[in-house]
């Protein structure tokens, strides 16, 4: 009976923390597709992955929304940005890259360029594509997918 005392939170505990690898890899899921964007953008942009880190930050400490902002050099062309970027808690103009708000979760993106790196759009719909490659290869049962 003592046994049973034990044996079940264990259990109960356990099965709380397994992670659906369906939910895990949900395109459709906005924690999903915002730590996929990190991943593209460490890749693409480290200089506004991190950035955006600082930003999220100042944004939690602060309880209000954070602007990633484009430093141009004086002469500077707004098509080829020089991917250097400060964060600001004052909202500007034509600089705004992103704006961050940690509580709500949401990053807008102002005058995101393409040099910028990927979009979260573009990410979600790489994740939706990887997402439905993956169903086609279960459903033919190749490349050791279950």
């Amino acid at each position: 009976m003592n046994r049973w005392f034990i044996f079940l939170p264990v259990v109960v505990l356990l099965s709380g923390c397994m992670v659906n690898s369906r939910t895990a890899n949900d395109p459709n899921d906005h924690k999903v597709v915002l730590n996929a964007w990190f991943k593209e953008l460490d890749q693409a942009n480290f200089p506004l992955h991190d950035k955006l880190l600082e930003a999220l930050f100042i944004s939690r400490q602060t309880g209000k929304e954070v602007f990633v902002r484009r430093i141009m050099a004086e002469g500077g062309n707004q098509d080829t940005p020089l991917n250097r970027y400060r964060v600001s808690i004052e909202r500007g103009g034509a600089d705004n890259v992103v704006g961050v708000n940690y509580a709500t979760g949401e990053f807008r993106l102002d005058h995101y360029l393409a040099a910028d790196g990927p979009t979260l759009d573009e990410v979600r719909q790489h994740l939706q594509n990887r997402s439905r490659i993956r169903e086609l290869k279960k459903e033919l049962g190749i490349f050791g997918v279950q």
